[in-house]
């Protein structure tokens, strides 16, 4: 074990040459052995160097005048590369280096940027990675910015501020390199502790929420739900013939979401709901003299079928004259999947024409 008591002993020639050599190859070796090496004989051995073949680590000794196990810190490992065990300065820059073969990935940690305020900078698509999955990474790859979260829990911003003037969160947003006003921020959003949070548009507020709901400065333009209505029959003279043909409309006056073919006879619905369905009909009734009251029928269908049982269609029992005003009136919920379609249409007139003079046809979402 190359370890001395760095005292030379008073000896003959050749004893104390032995003797030197020994210290030589403790020098050497950084006093290298599995144990801490022994006290001099002179007592003093501060910052002595030592090479532990036991934990594979090379160390050195503190100032003071022990000399356990605990006076000894690792600076080193043995087989390359560092293992510091106690607090470290940096006073320059650090380069930590990918392996990727371009050599152009690395981390580096510039003790000069920012007239010596340092920074740690990552080259393009470098990553920070946080969790023992590394299931919550930040990274920057050819302009574009990247947080990704991949776990099953929610993603948490917290902060908090004593100063109630000021937001406890602001997000800013800096203006373009053309712009008149570059290199300035503007907020674009901004959370008060136990208070309102605040949406800009261009610097400007334009929304908050208070105590009592919230505050908007401009206009509002809501999306409404899906919505229908056709106006103005085309079918003005309806007979025995045309029973269960959808009626025309020639004015699609409002859709909102919804699709409407070309002959506007047929409404399609974009998503499931519940939806308020009216339809209105009016006109004359001619050519017929019979009176029964099973007769003159509006029905709603729904993808080519009646939407509900046909005794709850509304009817209009014919009298017994050539002619005479007729009406008929819906005005129901229907329960909807997405991309089912409704019609309208008149039915059971046996002998006689209907003149239609006004109608309508419209649907709603309610929920």
């Amino acid at each position: 074990m190359p370890q001395h008591d760095y005292v030379i002993d008073d000896a003959s020639g050749a004893a104390v040459r032995t003797d030197l050599n020994g210290v030589f190859q403790a020098v050497l070796t950084n006093n290298s052995g599995d144990s801490i090496p022994a006290t001099p004989t002179a007592g003093v051995n501060h910052y002595q160097w030592y090479a532990n073949t036991s934990t594979g680590f090379l160390s050195y000794k503190d100032g003071s005048g022990n000399n356990l196990a605990a006076n000894y810190f690792n600076i080193a490992k043995l087989t390359g590369g560092l293992n510091v065990d106690q607090p470290s300065d940096f006073n320059g820059d650090v380069v930590f280096n990918g392996t990727h073969s371009s050599g152009l990935f690395k981390i580096t940690f510039d003790a000069d940027d920012t007239s010596g305020r340092s920074a740690l900078i990552f080259n393009d698509e470098g990553k920070i990675k946080l969790g023992t999955g590394q299931d919550f990474a930040m990274s920057h790859v050819v302009g574009f910015n990247f947080f990704t979260a991949l776990t099953d829990h929610p993603t948490i911003i917290s902060t908090k501020t004593t100063q109630s003037n000021y937001p406890c969160l602001t997000i800013q947003t800096k203006n373009a390199d053309n712009s008149p006003t570059s290199n300035t921020t503007e907020s674009a959003y901004e959370a008060y502790l136990d208070a309102g949070q605040h949406l800009f548009f261009n610097g400007v507020k334009k929304f908050e929420t208070t105590a009592n709901g919230i505050t908007v400065t401009g206009s509002v333009t809501a999306t409404a739900q899906p919505a229908c209505l056709l106006i103005n029959p085309v079918d003005i003279n309806v007979t025995s013939s045309d029973e269960d043909t959808p009626l025309k409309f020639a004015t699609q006056q409002t859709n909102v979401g919804c699709t409407v073919n070309s002959d506007k006879d047929r409404i399609t619905v974009p998503i499931s709901g519940t939806y308020l369905i009216t339809a209105c009909i009016s006109g004359e009734k001619t050519n017929n003299t019979a009176n029964d009251s099973n007769d003159n029928i509006l029905k709603i269908l729904k993808n080519g079928s009646d939407a509900v049982d046909n005794s709850a269609f509304p009817r209009h029992p014919f009298g017994t004259s050539s002619s005479e005003p007729f009406s008929f009136f819906i005005n129901m919920p229907l329960v909807l999947s997405a991309n089912d379609y409704l019609e309208i249409c008149l039915d059971d007139f046996s002998a006689a024409t209907a003149s239609v003079k006004f109608g309508y046809f419209s649907i709603t979402k309610l929920n």
